[in-house]
């Protein structure tokens, strides 16, 4: 299903915000976690684009911004994070981890809070992208994940 060949993986500790677990380590936790949810394709597909981006590297990574979670590294989270922090703010984003936290386990309640949060700072978020010059068009992967998530 996920052939690992197709990701860029380094020998190193690149996220700040775990500084003590590898690289690979949080590779294989995703991996773990896609196989253990069976994530549909459409969730592998972007996925691949925000691991094969690195946009950690440059832009940073915090997980989940307003609520920590009890687990971590999620990929709800990673893949929300990816999306706002390369510019894909806004509806789309907010709606693929609504759903994605309910199929990772979250409540139907408890998903929404975290979506509701996440719709009330979305503009604020919006414009401090824009100001940066950082809103950018969404690419297909996201829109069919999206497309998907919501049929």
């Amino acid at each position: 299903m996920i052939d690992e060949n197709d990701y860029v993986i380094k020998d190193v500790y690149s996220f700040d915000r775990y500084p003590y677990i590898s690289e690979e380590v949080i590779f294989k936790s995703y991996i773990k976690e896609i196989e253990f949810f069976s994530l549909p394709i459409e969730v592998i597909d972007v996925f691949k684009l925000a691991w094969n981006s690195r946009f950690w590297e440059k832009r940073g990574y915090d997980g989940a911004t307003l609520v920590k979670d009890d687990r971590e590294p999620r990929i709800d989270n990673f893949i929300h994070d990816y999306l706002y922090r390369m510019g894909y703010v806004g509806n789309v984003a907010d709606v693929i981890y609504r759903e994605m936290l309910i199929m990772t386990g979250y409540s139907g309640a408890k998903a929404y809070k975290r979506y509701i949060a996440l719709v009330l700072a979305s503009p604020v978020l919006y414009i401090k992208h824009a100001f940066k010059r950082n809103v950018l068009g969404i690419p297909e992967e996201v829109i069919k994940l999206k497309d998907f998530l919501t049929k």
